[in-house]
């Protein structure tokens, strides 16, 4: 009944914001592949007009005009599209997102770095679309799905494993505090044993992760099987001796922070706790 309110309350909010005569665009490029899936989670792939290069699900996304690659996005192009709306990310896009906005055009930059401020960026582009239902409705379903899964994970654990994440391993790079990996694995009450390092994502020594003594390791490149199993050092790891190698899990669900996140989660919760809740 709560939710039925809520519903009706911020339908209620934008039909009014509609009649006052807001405008909202009709015309929208995605910078980033995460965007572009908060837009079609939020049926607004008809007034999607450009993707980047890298956007890639889901599959209607490829019949889009490609308006260059993540670090480098084609002014020009982007222009000719006369876009009503541009939604980037940071860091990289910066220089472009400046350039953008000189040229007059609404940009507005995603960039979330958890779960809290990705159903908050899922609320801002219902926000600046008038689908603040769809919004709502989104993140109202992921927050369903991460209460049943953590529920599940606190009736089936009885030691927290300890996980290793691999990112890639020439040099071998990991995943540590400020980033959604890690924040997935305590979501699942797990350990990150790269947890404590400095940086979001830095090279890290196979000595220490030997050290550390692994119960699994999360594989974000197939091809990464190979140097785990080959290698004699990492042979004495309790996760490659136990074959506990998780490398069959799309690395976009993982490293790519829009609705498919919980995706991620739960396949993480079925190899590690051989647990299913959907």
């Amino acid at each position: 009944m709560i939710m039925k309110k809520l519903i009706l309350l911020v339908t209620l909010l934008y039909c009014s914001m509609a009649q006052a005569g807001e405008r909202l665009p009709q015309r929208i490029i995605s910078l980033a592949p995460a965007n572009t899936e908060i837009l079609y989670a939020l049926n607004l792939g008809d007034k999607v007009v450009g993707v980047s290069s890298y956007c890639n699900y889901p599959p209607q996304c490829a019949q889009k005009e490609k308006v260059g690659d993540f670090s480098n996005p084609n002014i020009e192009k982007i222009a000719a599209l006369k876009p009503d709306l541009i939604l980037a990310t940071g860091l990289e896009q910066n220089p472009a997102v400046e350039r953008l906005k000189k040229l007059g055009f609404t940009v507005q930059v995603i960039d979330p770095h958890n779960f809290n401020q990705l159903f908050a960026a899922i609320t801002r582009i219902g926000e600046l679309t008038g689908t603040g239902t769809y919004a709502f409705i989104l993140n109202q379903s992921i927050k369903a799905r991460i209460g049943k899964l953590m529920q599940a994970i606190t009736a089936k654990i009885t030691s927290p494993p300890k996980i290793f994440i691999e990112i890639s391993i020439q040099p071998l790079m990991t995943a540590s505090r400020d980033t959604f990996l890690d924040e997935m694995i305590n979501m699942l009450r797990a350990i990150n044993v790269a947890g404590d390092l400095a940086r979001p994502y830095c090279r890290i020594s196979a000595e220490y992760v030997l050290k550390q003594d692994p119960d699994f390791i999360i594989l974000t490149s197939p091809q990464s099987r190979n140097y785990f199993m080959a290698n004699k050092a990492w042979n004495n790891s309790k996760a490659v001796r136990q074959n506990h190698l998780i490398d069959d899990i799309n690395p976009d669900l993982m490293l790519r922070p829009g609705p498919r996140l919980i995706d991620g989660l739960e396949q993480l919760a079925e190899k590690i706790y051989h647990i299913k809740v959907r």
